[in-house]
């Protein structure tokens, strides 16, 4: 017997799409598709990421060379056992991480290759306890730093986040934390948080979605149907 029959019953038996002896080949060939296609962005939008990843850091998340961790408001020398005016920096740390001073105008860099939804992390002890500075991005500022007037501002533990407009980014990236003299503080790290590019967000999954089904909606309202049969 020949299995052609029984493939085409097999196929609109799936798909329930039979009518009567014949099945449209459109709308079976663009129902596969939609389905596959909504499979596959289904498990894509359940695996997208909830929160932003880091997409670039200067420095290391070790608790300013401390060790372990340290949570905002935290307190540098009662707590974490920092002494002043001394670096905990290895070799491997980039300048003005992970030592405690009273550095002039600070600089990171950050390399950048793609990404939305940016914003600018920093986790500091100490600063700002006597006046506020300004945090620029290749030379403008993305905000203020502001100041810390509690009795222990002058080694309080702080992360401070900075947003960054989408597209104002370059390769490599100049941060600055705008200030001269002043009281000391130790910078853990300096980081870039964001969607790394080329990773759809959750929203458009679901519009991708919705245009499928759209597709699919207006060629099954065409009434010109292309009937498979076989002898």
């Amino acid at each position: 017997m020949s299995e052609g029959p029984q493939i085409y019953r097999r196929i609109s038996s799936i798909l329930k799409m039979s009518t009567g002896d014949s099945v449209s080949y459109r709308d079976m060939i663009m129902k596969k598709i939609l389905m596959a296609s909504a499979v596959t962005a289904s498990a894509m939008f359940m695996a997208a990421p909830s929160q932003a990843a880091v997409l670039a850091m200067a420095g290391d998340d070790d608790c300013f060379g401390l060790g372990g961790t340290c949570a905002d408001g935290s307190l540098w020398r009662d707590d974490l056992g920092g002494v002043f005016f001394t670096s905990n920096a290895t070799a491997s740390d980039p300048a003005f991480t992970d030592e405690w001073d009273a550095f002039n105008n600070p600089s990171y860099s950050l390399a950048f290759g793609g990404g939305t939804g940016l914003s600018l992390e920093m986790r500091i002890a100490g600063i700002a306890d006597i006046g506020t500075y300004d945090v620029l991005v290749n030379g403008v500022s993305v905000g203020m730093i502001p100041q810390n007037t509690g009795a222990n501002g002058f080694q309080e533990v702080l992360t401070y986040t900075f947003g960054i407009a989408d597209g104002s980014l370059i390769a490599n990236n100049n941060v600055v934390i705008s200030l001269t003299g002043g009281d000391g503080y130790s910078v853990d790290y300096v980081s870039l948080l964001g969607t790394a590019g080329g990773i759809p967000e959750p929203t458009t999954w679901a519009m991708m979605i919705f245009g499928f089904g759209l597709i699919g909606g207006s060629m099954r309202r065409r009434k010109s149907n292309v009937t498979v049969s076989y002898a």
